[in-house]
């Protein structure tokens, strides 16, 4: 999370943590609405297609799973509806 403020900057910080963390469906399109308002999703979508997660010890691998479904998530919300 500190990565993307640091990316968009500190004032933008809340709005991504709710657009990242929104788990149930109505959270997802009140923080899709905000993103969008505030015009985040097409550098969010470039930022989040060139981003590496790395963590040493993974252990079991769920870490890493559950990063992928985030940003799997992130990237199918942040595509423009046909």
């Amino acid at each position: 999370m500190d990565h993307l403020a640091n990316h968009f900057g500190k004032e933008q910080k809340k709005l991504l943590y709710e657009t990242v963390f929104a788990i149930e469906a109505d959270e997802k399109v009140a923080a899709d609405k905000a993103a969008a308002e505030a015009k985040l999703w097409s550098e969010l979508d470039s930022h989040l297609r060139n981003i590496t997660v790395l963590i040493p010890l993974c252990g079991s691998g769920s870490f890493l799973v559950g990063m992928l479904h985030i940003l799997d998530d992130l990237q199918q919300r942040g595509r423009p509806s046909a």
